[in-house]
């Protein structure tokens, strides 16, 4: 599910109580220059969307370069956008998780 493919909060709830996380991560999208963006409030929206249907604590990360970052992960060539997603979330949750250490 994406911004572009939403979800229903029931299908929300479904994908949660399957994989038991302890904590959600979820991209930041912000420019370059630390400003906000118009996802950026889609994103809050989505964020206050699971802080009422889930008792689990949900926190962000800074996303700017994740796609640009994963990229270079990729074979030069390859075009496969969902690896390239699956990529830059792996980007955004080592970033946090980084953060978190300093």
């Amino acid at each position: 599910p994406t911004l572009k493919q939403p979800i229903s909060n029931n299908e929300l709830k479904a994908v949660i109580q399957k994989l038991q996380p302890d904590i959600i991560i979820i991209g930041y999208p912000l420019n370059m220059d630390g400003s906000r963006q118009p996802l950026t409030d889609q994103v809050d929206e989505f964020i206050n969307r699971l802080r009422k249907i889930s008792d689990l604590t949900v926190e962000y990360a800074d996303e700017r370069l994740s796609t640009y970052e994963a990229r270079k992960l990729l074979e030069p060539d390859e075009r496969d956008w969902k690896k390239l997603n699956a990529l830059s979330a792996k980007v955004i949750l080592k970033q946090w998780l980084m953060d978190k250490e300093a």
